[in-house]
Parts: C-alpha cells; structure tokens; sequence
C-alpha cells in the first residue's frame, strides 16, 4: 500500500455522526431478520421482493464502482446492509474509490463486511465528512512512477491497493 495514502486515511478518522434518520436505518437493518441484509449481496437472489425494493441503491453507479474496486483489488465482499448504509454516504465516484481504498486498508483478506463489522470495526465512530473526503482525495493525488507531467488518482493504481 502507498504509506503516503494510508497515513491521509489515518489523519482523516472517519467521526461523522449519522443523523437521527441514518440511526433509525441502522438499527433497522442490525436488527433484521431476513438473510437479504446478512449475506453477501452476490449472493442475493435477484429476483427476490427485498432486491427488487433496494435495486436502485445497490445497482447504482457509487456502489458499483466501489463492489467493482474491492473486486478487482481484495477478496472482501459486502452485505446489502452494509451497502444500503454506506450508499448514504457515496455523492461522487470518487467517494466510492476513497470508501473501498478504507475498507481495504482496515480490513484483511476474505472480510464479510456485514453490518457487525460495519459498525464495530469501519465506522464504531461515524463516518467520513465532505471535507474529509475533500482532503483525502486531494492527497492521493500525485505522480506514478515512470509518469513525468501533470498529477493523477494514485488510488486508480492497483500497485498502491
């Protein structure tokens, strides 16, 4: 991993309290007793009435980016429940780089990131701000290796995941 992203994310600890709202959605889910919120969202059955309400959370564009990027660099996979929490929280495609580069950096291999280790372990303190995201994503920014003009998304890299 790039010491220089790991030490942004660390001097950046996700606190954001979740509203009132936010709280309600989370104790909500954390106390479901349907398997849909528990299980690992690939496995879910597309057809089913749950999948059909959450679709437009789980299949949009934040959430693909950020599955895509666990994907394509981890073995972690994550729950509906955890998604449907976290998609509050992804306004850009970049929110959802950031949020997968977190999850990976604290987390080892094979993770299930249900909503236990969601809150336990991710975000026990809140969750990131706009200008902590603001910040992270002007700090990743930088000059790969073997490129000589202008500043790219380091976390576009998989060498620095």
């Amino acid at each position: 991993m790039n010491e220089k992203i790991v030490r942004v994310f660390k001097e950046n600890y996700p606190a954001t309290e979740l509203t009132e709202d936010e709280m309600r959605i989370l104790f909500s889910i954390l106390l479901n007793k349907e398997d849909f919120f528990k299980i690992d969202v690939n496995q879910i059955d597309k057809e089913s009435e749950f999948y059909s309400h959450f679709k437009p959370v789980l299949e949009s564009v934040a959430i693909k980016i950020l599955l895509n990027r666990l994907e394509a660099n981890s073995t972690i996979k994550m729950t509906a429940g955890a998604l449907i929490m976290l998609a509050n929280y992804i306004t850009y495609p970049g929110d959802a780089v950031m949020y997968a580069y977190y999850i990976h950096m604290m987390l080892p291999e094979n993770t299930l990131v249900d909503m236990d280790i969601f809150s336990k372990e991710l975000f026990p303190m809140g969750l990131f701000s706009r200008e902590q995201l603001s910040t992270i994503w002007d700090a990743q920014k930088g000059r790969p290796e073997g490129i000589t003009s202008g500043m790219d998304n380091l976390l576009d890299y998989q060498e620095n995941w």
